[in-house]
């Protein structure tokens, strides 16, 4: 049975080794991500059963990614073929006070033809608890936007928690542009990932980050919007921590320092720590470890959040050790 079904782009990521420029690279370190899919893996490692739908190219690029996701248990039997290409990007790790840089080669890519009447989302979603999607995968094309509201509203139909991480990626689509898509998308959301800033930029909602957490939620009868707070000293340190705002009031988790390896994932990471969390119908138990895993994944290179279970538990439980004997 699938616990969570998400819906999302799987790309290619290129990277010079550790803190090298893009302009003069030589070679390449490989990895495979993407928003939607970095949160089925990390659920995946933490024993759900989860199933990834996205569309893949028929060539060798393609079966990588759909390998890699079956590696990390990830279940892909609904992923959709097609002869366009996989989407890349190329990612500069940067070192303060030099900014990291991501630059998209993903126009035309499959995942952004994904029409809505190319997945049997009834079957799909039969056994399915929550449904996860994110802005990245509505920013894509027109084509993609629709796919992401309609499975939305048809997950909503069938009584089926909906998380949706606003996530936006200005080298994707304007402000304006994200603004108009999440007044369409969020009326068919139960929980909504976010950041206070974001709720100023495309809804104007100003105020202290609770009062803004719940005015969202009224304006677009969402049950619960989670705002993550992280903070970065150098390129080399962060900090998360998190609030939940809905209709049962603000909750708080514990702020979580972190040493940073790799930046890219945290968010996804946090999103499944969360989810996780929401199946068990405890919130507070949610935003714990939404916040432990997103600085859990802070320390792995790569894209994937590979934390298990019991590691996840025993970071909450007794915090960071150095050596486990």
């Amino acid at each position: 049975m699938v616990e969570v079904v998400a819906l999302g782009e799987a790309m290619l990521r290129l990277s010079p080794p550790g803190y090298g420029r893009l302009e003069s690279a030589t070679r390449f370190e490989v990895v495979v991500g993407g928003s939607e899919l970095n949160v089925a893996a990390a659920l995946a490692h933490l024993g759900r059963s989860v199933a990834f739908v996205t569309k893949l190219p028929t060539s060798p690029l393609g079966r990588l990614v759909a390998s890699t996701a079956r590696e990390h248990g990830v279940q892909v039997e609904h992923t959709v073929w097609s002869s366009e290409r996989l989407g890349l990007y190329f990612y500069e790790q940067g070192l303060a006070p030099r900014p990291s840089q991501v630059v998209y080669d993903r126009a035309g890519s499959a995942a952004s033809t994904l029409h809505p009447r190319d997945v049997a989302w009834e079957v799909v979603l039969a056994t399915c608890r929550i449904f996860h999607t994110s802005g990245i995968t509505a920013a894509l094309s027109a084509e993609s936007l629709a796919t992401v509201e309609h499975a939305l509203r048809i997950a909503r139909s069938q009584g089926i928690t909906t998380t949706f991480d606003l996530n936006y990626r200005s080298r994707l689509w304007s402000a304006s542009q994200a603004a108009q898509a999440y007044e369409r998308l969020l009326p068919h959301c139960s929980v909504v990932f976010a950041s206070a800033e974001a709720l100023e930029t495309f809804f104007h909602l100003r105020g202290s980050p609770e009062a803004a957490a719940e005015e969202l939620c009224r304006r677009f009868g969402v049950e619960w919007t989670i705002l993550t707070e992280r903070s970065e000293d150098g390129g080399l340190r962060g900090s998360i921590a998190a609030l939940a705002s809905g209709r049962a009031g603000t909750h708080r988790s514990q702020l979580i320092s972190f040493e940073i390896a790799d930046r890219l994932g945290g968010g996804d990471a946090f999103a499944a720590g969360f989810i996780d969390g929401l199946l068990t119908n405890d919130l507070h138990l949610a935003l714990n470890q939404g916040a432990a895993l997103a600085a859990l994944k802070h320390t792995i290179p790569g894209e994937f959040c590979t934390i298990t279970r019991e590691e996840l538990s025993e970071f909450l439980a007794h915090g960071a050790r150095q050596v486990l004997r």
